[in-house]
């Protein structure tokens, strides 16, 4: 039964500091391909990079050698690059995502000995943009170890919703956790309630990794780990996922990639329509490795294309997956062990109405970059955030590559293959079943800017 309390907020507060550098000024608005670096040396397994506005990249990095987290922001014909560290032990962010004028971001806090806490929290972009410190909050969540991904709508005029997915311990049986805030946009008080994702078996359990937005809708993808199996959620804004519709998709001449760690073989999800969504993950068929993408309708147990991108071996893994509006694609960020390169990362064109085999458009980035993310950009482009270095000391300088491809005219093939339907066993899972609330506190953080060299390299090719 769903349980509900009401509970007192207490209020920390953080400062971010920053650095500048001065350099070349970019304009990745008029040239079709740029790349840039700077002097920071980062941990390119946690970047993330989100365009705000329409001239304004903001990108999320570790710092290698102090492991604070930071923001770092390029701006179309600026000459600086800013840099703002979290400077909190023990904080680390593994999402964020923009809203209006503010960043919210997600991940985990922990101070050993204890056990880690989710936390979410936010900043004002504008207090970013403008040069000095300042100051950022973030509320630790009970019931949570780790929030890995979230997103941010309006809920009424003075209301925003957060919805996260994460996790408690993963020891558990029953560690997936999605919480949702409710938080005023001039008032710091907010209602806060998580659901724990049901018990599957002894031997398996539901691992969250994607959430995204429809028109007027909150879907969540997860994996029955280890199996070939993975559950979409989709519930109203205005609802809880309590209420949430739940369809079971079953792969059975397909295996996922699994490790040991949970995470490792990331599942990705993209909305392309008030009718139609889309999944990707990394699966192997003997010792043939690909990418599956899968297009489905919503509320539906309907697999509308199954599509299989075929790689040289069982290595690659789906980095990341997005919808272009502008040309109908699907684009789909690997990392994969390209003939005659070993490993580099590679960007796919995917066609989703095409229902028969086909060669698509791949862009090859570098073997000397290490791509983690990637977002759509104006103007139906792209940018890309990762490192360049050293990949054997993990010290890259952090890059971000806006279009830029190096092997020309390369294609793959992908083939349209006929996947099962399956059915959901009923009552399996009923969602009312894992409702929970805890008390949450807040605190703030005060975040240190600083300014960084940046070098720019700009073609019209």
């Amino acid at each position: 039964m769903k349980r509900i309390t009401f509970f007192k907020i207490i209020l920390f507060i953080g400062v971010l500091t920053f650095s500048i550098s001065t350099t070349q000024a970019q304009d990745w608005l008029n040239n079709q391909n740029i790349i840039v670096h700077t002097n920071l040396k980062t941990d390119v397994s946690v970047q993330k990079i989100k365009p705000y506005n329409s001239n304004i990249l903001i990108g999320l990095s570790k710092d290698s050698f102090t492991s604070n987290y930071c923001f770092t922001l390029w701006e179309n014909n600026n000459d600086t690059a800013r840099h703002s560290y979290l400077n909190i032990n023990g904080l680390s962010i593994s999402d964020f995502t923009i809203l209006g004028d503010t960043i919210y971001f997600c991940g985990k806090w922990q101070i050993y000995p204890q056990s880690p806490k989710g936390i979410i929290g936010r900043f004002n972009i504008n207090a970013f943009i403008d040069d000095g410190d300042f100051s950022y909050n973030y509320t630790e969540l009970d019931g949570t170890q780790d929030l890995i991904g979230l997103v941010a709508y309006y809920a009424g005029t003075d209301t925003v919703s957060i919805m996260a997915i994460g996790h408690d311990s993963l020891n558990d049986i029953t560690p997936g956790r999605i919480v949702h805030l409710k938080l005023g946009v001039t008032n710091p008080y907010l209602t806060y309630e998580y659901f724990t994702c049901p018990n599957i078996s002894t031997t398996e359990k539901e691992i969250l990794h994607d959430i995204c937005l429809s028109f007027d809708e909150v879907i969540i993808l997860s994996h029955i780990y280890p199996t070939n199996q993975y559950i979409i959620r989709t519930f109203g804004k205005s609802s809880s996922p309590t209420n949430s519709r739940n369809v079971i998709y079953t792969f059975p001449n397909l295996t996922f990639n699994t490790s040991s760690n949970v995470y490792e073989y990331p599942l990705h999800l993209a909305n392309i329509s008030n009718v139609k969504m889309a999944v990707c993950a990394t699966v192997h068929e003997g010792d043939n490795g690909y990418t599956m993408v899968n297009v489905l309708k919503h509320h539906s147990s309907v697999v509308l294309s199954t599509q299989l991108i075929h790689h040289k071996d069982t290595i690659n893994k789906a980095l990341e997956m997005e919808y272009s509006s502008r040309t109908d694609d699907l684009m789909l960020l690997n990392s994969c062990n390209f003939p005659g390169y070993s490993m580099m990362e590679t960007m796919t064109y995917i066609d989703i109405d095409t229902m028969s085999n086909y060669s698509t458009r791949i862009d090859c980035f570098s073997p000397l970059y290490k791509l983690s993310h990637f977002s759509i950009t104006p103007r139906g482009k792209y940018a890309a955030v990762g490192g360049i270095g050293n990949e054997s000391s993990y010290f890259y300088q952090m890059l971000t590559v806006n279009n830029i491809y190096f092997i020309s005219d390369s294609c793959v093939s992908i083939d349209k293959v006929n996947i099962d339907i399956m059915e959901m066993p009923n009552g399996v899972y009923d969602s009312s079943d894992g409702f929970d609330l805890r008390n949450v506190f807040w605190s703030n953080g005060f975040a240190t800017n600083e300014e960084d060299d940046i070098r720019t390299y700009c073609t019209n090719d």
